[in-house]
């Protein structure tokens, strides 16, 4: 294992020294824009490649058709329903006061 050690500048900067391994003896230098393994530019356009990646549907279109696709439900679940209830009670509102009183 390494342990790296910290300096900081009077700047305000940081500089990192690894004190162990023969091979992490690099030093990380922030104004350093052409030798990293990664710089500012390379990020820029990993970022700009994710969000050629992410490019789609927003997720906010799903939730309004789910909640249409629920009100539409709910509407038929109910119509049902209260054209059974009213099958039932046709019976009742059909009948006479009289043939159930001389009977």
């Amino acid at each position: 294992m390494s342990a790296e050690e910290a300096t900081v500048n009077p700047d305000g900067s940081t500089t990192f020294e690894s004190t162990g391994d023969a091979g992490a003896g690099a030093e990380y230098d922030p104004t350093d824009t052409d030798g990293g393994d990664e710089t500012f530019e390379d990020a820029g356009e990993a970022f700009e490649e994710a969000e050629e990646i992410v490019k789609g549907t927003d997720p906010a279109i799903f939730l309004g058709l789910a909640f249409i696709a629920c009100l539409i439900l709910y509407f038929l679940t109910y119509r049902r329903n209260k054209r059974k209830q009213m099958e039932r009670e046709s019976f009742f509102n059909d009948m006479d006061g009289d043939k159930v009183r001389n009977a």
